[in-house]
Parts: C-alpha cells; structure tokens; sequence
C-alpha cells in the first residue's frame, strides 16, 4: 500500500520468470486490475481502503487513506519482445488472463558491444 499512498513507481521485475498473476497471486490486497493502465484504475477511495493499510496511511497520508495519482506500476522482464505472447500472455501462463491491451510494451536496447551489466 506505500506506492500507491505516496506516489511512487511499483516495478514488478519478473526477469526470467513469468509469476502467476493471472490466479495465485492477485486477491483484495493485490488485484489484478493493478496491471491494467498502469494501475491508473486503483487511484480512488474504494481501492485506497483495500489496499491501503492504517499504519501505512498514519505515515504517508496522515492517517487518511488516499490514493497518489502519481502512483504507477512498470513491469519488466529480460524476455525479448517477441518472446512476450509465448512466456507472458499465453493460456496458463503469468499474465495469461490479461488483455495485452492492458501493458505498453517498451523494448530496452543498448549499442553493440556495450557490455551487460552483472
């Protein structure tokens, strides 16, 4: 609940794995609807009372429970863009259930020869 009362970027970094999204691991606290837009969709007072703990709204909002509209979510992976329908959204897979329409994907790409980080 912190990134969203305050404002800040969640990033979900999946790297080489495809989490189960779809099923496992969405519930109240951590809806599915987090992906879609951004999590643009979460930022009003019916998700701020789910998702927003007391302690965390004592802190970051004066104990009221309120959404940033600043909050956004960013999900990343080392998966190659044409690797995404396969490993992504695919039936069973991480984010299966999701429309695609959901995510903007940005491919990252560094110059030849630009040795990669460990």
């Amino acid at each position: 609940g912190y990134p969203i009362a305050r404002g800040f970027d969640m990033v979900i970094s999946c790297q080489q794995a495809s989490p189960s999204f779809s099923s496992d691991l969405c519930c109240d606290v951590f809806p599915v609807n987090l992906f879609e837009k951004s999590g643009s969709g979460l930022i009003n007072d019916a998700s701020a009372e789910l998702i927003i703990p007391d302690d965390v709204a004592a802190e970051a909002t004066q104990g009221m429970k309120l959404c940033s509209d600043q909050f956004k979510v960013q999900v990343t992976s080392h998966f190659a863009v044409a690797d995404l329908d396969d490993f992504f959204f695919a039936e069973g897979m991480g984010f299966g259930k999701m429309p695609k329409a959901w995510f903007q994907i940005i491919e990252l790409e560094h110059d030849e020869g630009t040795p990669m980080l460990d």
